[in-house]
């Protein structure tokens, strides 16, 4: 979340007013704008078929890129053989070593990004190596925090609960590319991926400060610059002390 404040003088008093734009992520709806068809449901028709042998171009926003053998990445479709999806009804499942799964996406410098997915084993390989590797890279520039992250939930994709959430943040110094991409560093075991994003804290710009200021009122000038790709509440603060960065400290509030 980000919060701006403004201080305004009008004759003898001071009022001090602050703004804050506040996330609100619930399930599926959480997923931030940076990624397209973060779930794999835009694809290849499946046709009735469990999993469908897929090479680049065939799953929307996603490059593809296999090793020289002919095994690539499986889309695949809840059943009872292979397992479930965490969000809708298809996901993926990398069958050979090194084979990469990545999009890009644009960063500005100094705003934080979570990547967020999800990771299980299928279903049928159960006890198997299921190793996945998520790292980002960018295009220009470097990033603080963190840029890699190993994923290995041991339990297969039986039900919705058995899929495990993994995350990472970083913050770029520059406005460039970002990749992120998911290898399958191993070759062998079943790891299966569902449900990417890339999320951004919502940002709030009110430098403009107050207007129509007067001994007891005044009207805040506020933007939600970017809602990060998230359901977002704007929240307005104000008293004849700045109260800073934390809630409780300010004397009134429209929350």
């Amino acid at each position: 979340m980000k919060r701006n404040r403004h201080s305004v003088t009008r004759g003898t008093g001071r009022l001090a007013l602050g703004i804050l734009a506040l996330a609100l992520a619930a399930g599926s709806e959480s997923r931030g704008d940076a990624i397209t068809n973060g779930s794999f449901e835009q694809g290849p028709n499946m046709g009735g078929a469990a999993w469908l042998q897929v090479t680049n171009g065939a799953i929307p926003g996603w490059t593809i890129a296999p090793s020289p053998d002919t095994y690539y990445y499986w889309h695949m479709t809840n059943n009872a053989t292979y397992g479930i999806a965490q969000d809708g009804s298809r996901f993926m499942n990398p069958t050979f070593t090194n084979e990469s799964l990545s999009q890009d996406f644009p960063v500005e410098a100094g705003r934080t990004y979570t990547v967020r997915y999800y990771e299980a084993i299928r279903q049928d390989g159960f006890g198997s190596s299921d190793t996945l590797v998520a790292s980002v890279s960018l295009a220009a520039g470097s990033a603080s925090g963190t840029t890699n992250q190993v994923a290995n939930n041991p339990l297969g994709n039986s039900n919705f609960a058995s899929w495990v959430q993994y995350s990472f943040s970083f913050t770029p110094d520059s406005p460039t590319t970002a990749t992120l991409k998911f290898v399958f560093p191993s070759g062998s075991g079943y790891p299966v991926l569902d449900n990417v994003s890339v999320a951004t804290p919502p940002s709030v710009d009110n430098d403009g400060g107050a207007s129509n200021v007067t001994w007891n009122s005044a009207s805040m000038n506020g933007n939600l610059t970017s809602t990060g790709g998230l359901p977002t509440t704007v929240i307005l603060y104000w008293g004849l002390t700045d109260g800073g960065t934390t809630n409780s400290n300010w004397s009134y509030t429209n929350d």
